[in-house]
């Protein structure tokens, strides 16, 4: 929704982003309020050098006006940087989000004709009652051996019952895939799994927790590495 500095409703162009809220972790927003690009203050400054190289700065300051397998993850939801509110300042996108369990940022930045200029950010969360998650690396090497961790999580407000279970293609299990346990009510519980890489190109894991009264499962693709060294040769 646009409106003016009145709250009287106005046409304008619209950038808008949907993306995990954990990237603000990793650093914080670089792009600028578009308000204070456009009517920020700026310093009245002029430096000048030889006649070769000249390098002026002038301004002057404005008054502001599926299957239930998750497998989709991404850290961009959506993105579109040209979406255009009516003359009742209105418009509305139809956006299905991946399968990441997050809370999600939506920022819009927009303009008018007359440069008027706003931005809005508004955040979402997307979870389940119940959550599995998958601790593994990020590659396997050939024949490596190591534990995959599971996470369930139980958001509900009672001990849930379930069976967790560990599937694989590319990679051997070596314990027993599935596991009877109980979490309780705001708790977790944690599940590890021996595993051997094999020697194929990539492995495909998948993790499920099923109860009588919720279920979770999500599924990764990891790539399984040669066990080696990595050359690059050139002649001529």
């Amino acid at each position: 929704t646009t409106k003016d500095f009145k709250g009287t409703p106005v046409p304008a162009e619209i950038s808008f982003g949907l993306v995990d809220e954990s990237i603000y972790a990793v650093s914080d927003e670089m792009v600028p309020r578009i308000e204070d690009f456009f009517y920020g203050k700026k310093a009245n400054t002029i430096a000048s050098s030889y006649s070769f190289y000249e390098w002026l700065y002038a301004g002057a300051g404005k008054d502001g006006l599926a299957d239930g397998i998750r497998r989709n993850f991404r850290d961009t939801a959506y993105w579109n940087p040209y979406i255009i509110t009516g003359r009742d300042g209105f418009a509305s996108l139809d956006i299905t989000l991946p399968d990441n369990l997050t809370t999600w940022r939506a920022t819009a930045r927009g303009v008018t004709a007359e440069t008027l200029a706003g931005t809005a950010v508004q955040k979402v969360i997307s979870s389940k009652p119940l959550v599995a998650r998958l601790i593994t690396p990020r590659f396997f090497v050939e024949d490596d051996r190591l534990f995959i961790t599971g996470v369930i999580h139980n958001y509900t407000e009672e001990t849930l019952a379930l069976e967790a279970g560990l599937s694989a293609e590319g990679i051997e299990i070596l314990d027993a895939s599935s596991r009877r346990i109980q979490v309780p009510a705001g708790g977790q519980a944690t599940i590890n799994w021996q595993v051997k890489a094999g020697n194929g190109e990539k492995a495909v894991i998948s993790l499920k927790a099923l109860s009588e009264k919720a279920e979770d499962a999500m599924e990764l693709t990891l790539p399984i590495l040669p066990y080696g060294q990595e050359v690059f040769r050139s002649r001529s």
